[in-house]
């Protein structure tokens, strides 16, 4: 083994530091190409989620068209039936008036007889 003296000392550091130079910047050159990758996916994934929602905010607008449709349909139904229970009501209410004229006139018609 050779004695290092100064000047091959510092040429010794000054290789060290040239190859841990060398090493950190392909170290960094592999990271930065790693978050390039990770940023492309993330890129992916974010184009996937915003056309997920768009899909989604479309499908909200047809169910809601839908819901006004049913509701519109719902109130017409309502009115007719409330409109058909008024008239049956008014048929009932004739029925009965007419169900006591018939039961006076059946009355009339027993009186007469037993007399």
């Amino acid at each position: 083994m050779v004695p290092l003296n100064y000047s091959s000392g510092r040429l010794f550091c000054k290789f060290s530091i040239l190859l841990l130079s060398i090493f950190l910047l392909f170290w960094i050159f592999l990271e930065k190409q790693q978050l390039s990758v990770k940023t492309e996916d993330l890129q992916v994934q974010l184009r996937f989620a915003n056309e997920h929602i768009s899909s989604l905010s479309a499908q909200i607008n047809v169910i809601s068209k839908h819901k006004d449709r049913i509701e519109a349909l719902f109130a017409k139904e309502k009115e007719r039936c409330n409109e058909s229970i008024n008239q049956q009501s008014k048929r009932i209410s004739l029925l009965q008036i007419e169900n006591v004229r018939l039961n006076d006139l059946m009355e009339n018609i027993s009186r007469q007889k037993a007399s």
